[in-house]
């Protein structure tokens, strides 16, 4: 009665629903939004399958004889540890998406399910949103994840079958504090699909490295062109959410970038397959491990479902968990991928794309009440103060779950400090190459490599190769004639990396000098594009077969950007890449970063179709455009069917990336961008 009465004072001070102040109590202690930097987060340890310990379980209370608003039958995703009440909050019917916290009793190790403890109620099933959740578009929307966090909840929600392509979901999150909702608002740039769900915090040592103090994410949902096909993760700020367009995605694998397997892949042994289900993600403090827990399927099939196996067959899947026609990979597992923090910081900094780390580690996790169904997990939380991690059994307990805990026990830095050895074997140190090379290197380790890369005078070239014959292939023409340095790195599974002794070659023939330039090349590896200068990985010399894509996620720009990007009526173009070389002749005109003749076709293009080379100063720099209104002066449509941008920075939405700045849709270039912003 005396918990009651406090929970009617704070939802009158803050104005909370009941329930929900009955949970926070209003005595909570927030978490902190600042941004601490710890010295030397990068060498914490690894979390090995070892270091999670089987506890036990415990029952969820009897809703079994409630109605669909207030039962968790059918329910148990969105599971979060709240450390300001040591409670647990979890979504009940999936047709309904009500919440409601639970207490965590000591949990049982046996293996009766009538001995495990009840849980208890602490608040009453609500909708959360309170009626908003459908603003976040049109179809059925879903609980994706929930955070405590300040003095409320964040909460994200999802379509779960968004199949309008030229409408897709953007907006996710929701901030419920003080007794209102706010929201929905975007969260990154690259669509709901790869944030919409699972949230965690970042321990405060790795906070200032990653950028922000929460990760969020989202995987495998339907319609697989829109989310990630494995797991998923950007860093975000749950106490600014207004301001999180431009929230940086750490890992992430859309279907153009499949690292982790392909949805209609038929091998088991790959990390994600069409059946593939996340069901959440957490970060242990005092570990550089995230964690990302779910469900992983032991085959794959497409079509109607049957229990008797001698049936199965093209189009029939022997799945007796499931009568509905669909993806199916039964027997189903509970799975998790374990991914470096340090590889997630490289995404950060610009050295790596989202897709191309992999997990350092994955395996099976085990429990005496889990299904082998395709909800085997549903939902998976951490209590640091504990080291404890929560995982929700889908219909463990009849058509509820049930909810197992795992101890995090001590993981100890790896007493592995030796580094691979890794040597470059072709192209051989002196050689003389052309065209399109072939590069490869040998690595060995006394635990085992985790993975290569090349560098070619010290920029990357290609992915990430995991598994030997180590190699990767390399256009000389984006280097140019002349002599350049190749080096291999490797990097083994205690997180040890070393670079190899540099091999020397000498690239003749290249097309990339071939062209009619008669000015002196202002870089050493830039290339001649019909008789003007451009960088290597510049679009147009992309496009002329002559350049390079680099590895790295471009930077996010600026809103400045949108006033050096646009070209006026009267003909004048201002790059929105400035040349930083001096200028070779007085009336060349600067376009993307690159010095070319007034009378170049691409010049003229960039031009709106004249000749005039204003906008550009004698020392390289662009000079902004007053009044530019962001648009090509044809005013005609050239945008091709364009990706959206898997980050952000884009002044304007729908505008398009090209080679490192933004320009309008209706700009002249905008043919040749490679994304475009939501």
């Amino acid at each position: 009665m005396r918990r009651l009465t406090v929970a009617r004072r704070a939802a009158t001070r803050l104005r909370l629903p009941l329930g929900v102040a009955v949970a926070l109590g209003a005595l909570a202690t927030v978490p902190s939004s600042s941004i601490v930097t710890a010295q030397t987060p990068s060498a914490e340890p690894l979390v090995q399958a070892s270091n999670l310990v089987y506890q036990g379980a415990f029952r969820l209370p009897d809703t079994s004889k409630a109605d669909d608003q207030h039962t968790f039958n059918y329910g148990g995703t969105a599971l979060a540890f709240d450390s300001r009440d040591g409670g647990l909050w979890i979504v009940g019917h999936a047709q309904q998406q009500r919440a409601a916290e639970v207490t965590i009793p000591a949990p049982s190790p046996s293996t009766a399910l009538s001995s495990l403890p009840l849980a208890s109620l602490k608040t009453n099933f609500s909708d959360l949103l309170a009626g908003k959740m459908g603003s976040i578009g049109t179809g059925d929307a879903r609980v994706g994840g929930i955070l405590p966090w300040g003095s409320g909840l964040v909460v994200s929600a999802y379509i779960y079958y968004d199949s309008d392509t030229s409408n897709q979901q953007q907006r996710s999150h929701f901030s419920v504090q003080n007794g209102s909702v706010s929201g929905p608002y975007q969260v990154g740039s690259g669509g709901a699909g790869f944030v919409s769900g699972y949230m965690t915090p970042i321990p405060p040592e790795w906070q200032g490295t990653l950028g922000g103090p929460a990760l969020t994410g989202q995987c495998c949902i339907p319609i697989i062109g829109r989310t990630s096909l494995g797991p998923a993760a950007t860093v975000f700020d749950p106490s600014s959410l207004s301001n999180q367009s431009k929230a940086v995605q750490v890992v992430g694998y859309p279907e153009a970038h499949a690292t982790l397997g392909t949805y209609d892949g038929t091998d088991t042994s790959k990390l994600f397959l069409k059946a593939t289900a996340m069901g959440g993600v957490i970060f242990p403090t005092g570990t550089r491990s995230v964690l990302f827990i779910g469900t992983q399927p032991g085959s794959v099939c497409y079509g109607e479902s049957t229990s008797d196996p001698a049936a199965a067959g093209p189009g029939m899947c022997y799945d007796p968990t499931s009568p509905y026609k669909g993806n199916h990979g039964y027997p189903y597992r509970g799975f998790i991928w374990a991914y470096d923090a340090n590889d997630l910081a490289a995404v950060k900094q610009g050295k790596r794309n989202p897709w191309d780390i992999k997990p350092y580690a994955a395996w099976t996790i085990t429990a005496p009440f889990m299904s082998n169904a395709s909800d085997a997990i549903l939902g998976a939380t951490y209590d640091p103060a504990t080291r404890r991690v929560f995982v929700s059994l889908g219909s463990a307990d009849g058509h509820a779950p049930v909810i197992a805990v795992y101890a995090l026990t001590n993981a100890t830095a790896s007493a592995d400090s030796t580094p691979p050895s890794v040597a470059v074997t072709s192209p051989t140190n002196g050689a003389t190459v052309g065209g399109t090379v072939t590069l490869t290197a040998s690595a060995s380790d006394n635990v085992g490599v985790s993975s290569v890369w090349f560098t070619v005078d010290n920029i990357n070239v290609g992915s990430e190769d995991a598994a030997a014959p180590y190699q990767t292939t390399w256009n000389t023409a984006s280097a140019g004639n002349g002599t350049h340095t190749i080096r291999a790195a490797a990097r083994d599974s205690s997180g040890n990396a070393q670079t190899s002794s540099p091999v020397t070659v000498t690239v003749a023939g290249s097309t990339g000098q071939s062209g009619a330039c008669t000015t002196p090349k202002p870089v050493a590896n830039w290339v001649c594009v019909g008789t003007g200068w451009l960088p290597p990985d510049h679009p147009l010399a992309i496009a002329a077969g002559l350049g390079n894509l680099p590895s790295v996620t471009p930077p996010a720009q600026s809103s400045s950007s949108s006033s050096s990007s646009s070209s006026s009526s009267s003909g004048t173009y201002v790059s929105p890449i400035p040349c930083t070389t001096q200028k070779p002749v007085s009336n060349w005109v600067c376009v993307e970063g690159g010095w070319l003749p007034p009378d170049h076709p691409l010049a003229i293009a960039a031009l709106g179709g004249g000749a005039s080379s204003s906008g550009t100063g004698s020392s390289g720099s662009s000079t902004s455009s007053s009044g530019s209104s962001g648009s090509s002066s044809s005013g005609s449509s050239v945008v091709p069917n364009l990706p959206y941008c898997s980050f952000g920075g884009s002044p304007v939405a729908g505008w398009v990336y090209v080679s490192g700045g933004w320009v309008p849709p209706d700009h002249p270039l905008a043919v040749l961008g490679t994304c475009r912003a939501h």
